[in-house]
């Protein structure tokens, strides 16, 4: 989600060549930028952008912001990846007290499942 700030004390950057009128506040905008981007490049068919745009719309993010969790995801980064491992220290301080039948019958039944 997007937030956006106006900010009457950040001087205007010597190369934003967008004009200005004398006395109007210049909107500073902030995209929950940790730290600075740089635009990339990349090639899709039309039918992953289409997916894309549905999938963001539905959302209601941007193509961009999108693409950027989904990468996260991918590297493992991201907020599922604070959460995953805010779980796994939560388990490591208060371990589960006794053995849980339906997890373990779970896990046999995934170890089973697989094709190896």
């Amino acid at each position: 989600m997007s937030r956006y700030l106006v900010r009457d004390d950040v001087p205007q950057q010597k190369c934003d060549k967008r004009p200005t009128k004398a006395g109007l506040r210049q909107p500073i905008i902030f995209h929950n930028m940790a730290m600075a981007r740089r635009q990339t490049l990349i090639q899709l068919d039309d039918a992953r952008i289409s997916a894309l745009d549905q999938r963001a719309g539905s959302a209601g993010q941007s193509r961009s912001e999108l693409i950027r969790e989904a990468i996260d995801l991918l590297l493992g980064t991201g907020n599922a990846a604070t959460i995953d491992t805010a779980i796994v220290a939560g388990y490591e301080r208060c371990p589960a007290s006794e053995l849980d039948a339906w997890a373990l019958e779970g896990a046999i039944a995934a170890i089973t499942a697989e094709p190896w």
